[in-house]
């Protein structure tokens, strides 16, 4: 396994992966699994289209999806079309998602035809792209786009909240960001046998490491496959999944101990690493 400290990009660190482990598993949700070779195919697809629509370096790119193998795709995609995406969430309030595209000034918004049925009301010019239509990308190639990418590449920008006026735009470079992705690899010790359950919202900060860290190793991202939060879900899927590691707010994760019994901690017995954030951390 190369090590994830090596100096290159993101998505070129998950293209050495690729060709690694073409076969094993990359994603999971519910009962669908995703391999390595099938999720980088479909990435490359995303990239052909966005470069075609003549997407690139400078330019940003919106996903509005829930947590889904088609959110992946279209983060990979992204990047590898040299842009940068603006995760959205999709239960933002239609005026907020108005404001993040116009502020952002996005030409293009991957999401699903579920999703895209509710943004196409809004008033404006972006092209809707829903994912899960397979059959618009299936003509674009899949070999890997291979563009330079300069270490001062932008990878995303995620907005603020806005609880003290309009939301604002952080920029998040390239650089940075593979730091702190190979520092998070190095330190839990991510390896082949490391699945990452993702259980936070696709528009968080902390979420972003956990989409790359476990597909730049040779891991697995498991998906939480429901929108909203219920800790009985929750441990099902760890127990299901097999989790090895769980990121997230103190208060999401202790929730689950409201009824701890000898059956529940067997249950989450998986699970080798549990990363906390973003609140104090209550000890007890």
């Amino acid at each position: 396994m190369q090590n994830a400290s090596s100096p290159e990009h993101l998505h070129s660190l998950f293209e050495n992966q690729v060709a690694r482990s073409p076969d094993a598993v990359a994603v999971e949700i519910g009962a669908t699994e995703v391999c390595y070779s099938e999720l980088n195919a479909r990435a490359n697809r995303v990239a052909h289209f966005l470069r075609e629509r003549g997407l690139g370096p400078g330019d940003f790119v919106g996903i509005c999806l829930d947590r889904s193998v088609e959110m992946v795709v279209a983060i990979y995609g992204v990047l590898k079309a040299g842009a940068a995406y603006v995760p959205m969430d999709t239960e933002y309030p239609a005026d907020r998602l108005a404001y993040m595209l116009e502020d952002s000034g996005i030409r293009v918004l991957f999401t699903d035809s579920a999703q895209a049925r509710c943004l196409d009301l809004m008033d404006s010019e972006v092209e809707l792209v829903a994912l899960d239509d397979e059959e618009a990308f299936a003509w674009m190639p899949s070999d890997n786009p291979n563009l330079p990418v300069s270490e001062d590449q932008l990878i995303y920008m995620i907005y603020t909240s806005g609880s003290t006026g309009k939301p604002k735009g952080s920029l998040v470079y390239e650089r940075g960001f593979v730091n702190l992705v190979s520092w998070y690899a190095d330190e839990l010790g991510f390896d082949a046998d490391t699945r990452v359950l993702h259980m936070t919202s696709p528009a968080f900060d902390l979420t972003q490491k956990n989409v790359f860290a476990p597909l730049i190793t040779g891991g697995r991202l498991c998906l939480l496959d429901q929108r909203f939060y219920d800790a009985s879900v929750i441990v099902d899927h760890i127990e299901r999944h097999r989790a090895t590691l769980v990121n997230c707010t103190p208060s999401a994760f202790t929730r689950l101990f409201n009824f701890a019994t000898d059956e529940l901690y067997e249950r989450l017995r998986s699970l080798r690493f549990v990363v906390l954030g973003g609140e104090p951390i209550p000890i007890a």
